[in-house]
């Protein structure tokens, strides 16, 4: 899958972390048994996973075993859905780790480095007004502050970034996002850049068909950029295309082979062509997940 350079891409990236993970209250139920880095298209779990293994190699080094193990993260599911572990090991050693919890106070999560045995975290508190504020630590820089709030009953999202973590004035980078369902339909955003606008258009599955992006300039508002999933049977992308103005930016094929439940354990990515480096730029790359139930 490319990495969208448009500067709202590190805001979607949030999303599954943000919107998910309560069963009650002003946590929404959506965006259940999804990975971080599915949360592009937006491909959902079969089966109820607990736990998933991703390993990540270049079909080149099919014959090298220890490659499959050079690096791999491990994702831990409760029995609602949210994702509450990601461990990162490397040279089959656990490296990093990170726990998610929410309470009465919204989303936190513990960070610890396996090596120096530091841990920073990341605290939420719920404001008067009903918000969420939450502080998030840098290794090398200040700490950053964001405040969530859920109006029209959780059918929507606004999240606004701040510089600092005192959270005041107007924030660096906002966006506000509109659900259907467990469908994400539009998000609108204020970006350092300027404003964008994506939307999200679904046929079958709850993974879109494809995603436009639009930004506002002095010409007025553009189509900047389409992002289109040719899905199978499972709703699993097989092809997907960015075109940026008239241009195919990125295009990358995949092949899968599936569990019993219908997720894929095996994924091989092909990229056709590309204006950007990306995983895939050394040649055709497979993506193994093992999954416990």
């Amino acid at each position: 899958m490319p990495k969208p350079q448009l500067a709202l891409a590190v805001v979607l990236s949030m999303a599954a972390l943000t919107a998910c993970h309560h069963t009650e209250g002003t946590y929404q139920d959506r965006d259940k048994w999804m990975l971080p880095d599915d949360g592009m298209t937006r491909m959902t779990l079969r089966g109820r996973p607990r736990q998933v293994t991703e390993y990540g190699y270049r079909v080149a080094d099919s014959a090298r075993p220890e490659r499959r193990r050079s690096f791999y993260s491990r994702f831990g599911f409760n029995a609602q859905g949210n994702l509450i572990s990601l461990y990162e090991y490397m040279d089959d050693t656990l490296w990093l780790t990170f726990d998610y919890w929410v309470d009465e106070n919204g989303l936190q999560d513990s960070t610890r480095g396996i090596k120096d045995g530091r841990v920073i975290h990341m605290v939420s508190r719920r404001l008067t007004d009903g918000r969420y504020l939450t502080i998030s630590p840098h290794v090398t820089s200040k700490p950053t502050a964001s405040i969530i709030s859920f109006p029209s009953n959780g059918d929507e999202k606004i999240q606004e970034y701040y510089a600092d973590s005192t959270a005041k004035g107007k924030p660096e980078q906002s966006a506000h996002f509109y659900y259907a369902g467990n469908r994400l339909m539009r998000v609108e955003a204020q970006t350092k850049e300027g404003p964008e606008e994506v939307k999200y258009f679904y046929s079958r599955f709850d993974a879109p068909d494809s995603s436009w992006t639009y930004k506002n300039n002095v010409i007025g508002r553009t189509l900047a950029e389409r992002q289109l999933y040719l899905n199978n049977s499972h709703g699993d992308a097989v092809r997907e295309i960015t075109i940026r103005g008239n241009d195919t930016t990125f295009l990358e094929d995949h092949t899968y082979t599936c569990d019993a439940k219908g997720n894929w354990v095996r994924q091989i990515s092909i990229t056709r062509k590309q204006s950007t480096p990306t995983y895939s730029a050394g040649g055709p790359y497979i993506r193994e997940r093992e999954f416990v139930y």
